[in-house]
């Protein structure tokens, strides 16, 4: 029998990636996947932000490399994969959490700004889906988890562009599941509600929002990075080993109303 108090992290030799490590999610989830024992690449359009996850990383004994990355350029993705694997030997988890929001009426949405969460939220995702993919691939098996929302089931006021854009990853997460499953490559996003993070800041700001978010939400608070976190390290583990495809949404019930 296992002495479980003896045994290794559940991610111990095992290196990932994660875009938009400099805050909030990204930064929780980082620091997650590196306390079950997994080397970080931190890929962030701002590297200062990085820094500090990788501080935070490093003075909880672990290990993280920061590359400068914008998730919009294709040859960027390839390379934050390329200085991962060139550190480490290979990469087991992908986790393509960089996106943006416009809000804006959508008469007022121009097609600029749409185009600009587009770039970042889906074809973001694409990127980081196929750099990881293709070396994954060739190594023989990994996990790739995608930053979806419930707002790929549920119409917001004002979030036209990132409605549409997580309703995009969620798909995409579904059909590179098929296509990449036979080369032991699992795909999965995870669906968070409103929670507690530099993107939602301004849109809480008042009592009166806040309140009217926390009534939509039957466990009566808003979600924390950390409730983000624990549920990608879960698609990270063996534990989750005949989990693709899915997306599991992480709302305090919001979507039930």
């Amino acid at each position: 029998m296992t002495d479980d108090a003896n045994a290794p992290p559940p991610l111990a030799g095992r290196t990932a990636l994660v875009t938009g490590a400099g805050s909030g999610f990204g930064r929780a989830i980082s620091q997650r996947l590196a306390l079950d024992g997994a080397h970080l690449g931190l890929a962030e359009l701002y590297a200062s932000a990085a820094e500090e996850t990788r501080n935070l990383i490093e003075s909880d004994g672990g290990k993280a490399l920061v590359v400068q990355t914008d998730v919009t350029d294709y040859a960027a993705m390839q390379a934050a994969v390329q200085a991962v694997t060139d550190r480490w030997g290979r990469l087991d988890i992908m986790v393509n959490n960089a996106g943006i929001t416009i809000r804006e009426a959508f008469l007022d949405l121009t097609v600029d700004a749409f185009d600009k969460v587009m770039a970042a939220n889906l074809t973001g995702v694409y990127h980081g889906v196929r750099a990881a993919g293709l070396q994954m691939k060739a190594q023989g098996g990994g996990v790739i988890i995608n930053m979806s929302s419930i707002r790929a089931n549920v119409g917001g006021f004002i979030h036209t562009s990132y409605c549409a854009s997580k309703g995009g990853v969620r798909m995409l997460t579904k059909a590179a599941a098929v296509e990449l499953g036979p080369y032991g490559v699992r795909v999965c996003a995870i669906g968070p509600g409103v929670a507690e993070t530099p993107l939602t800041e301004s849109l809480l700001a008042s009592p009166e929002a806040l309140d009217d978010q926390l009534s939509r939400v039957p466990m009566g608070r808003l979600g924390q990075s950390e409730d983000i976190s624990e549920v990608a390290a879960f698609l990270a583990s063996d534990d989750a080993a005949y989990v693709t495809g899915a997306t599991l949404y992480v709302d305090g019930g919001e979507m039930t109303h």
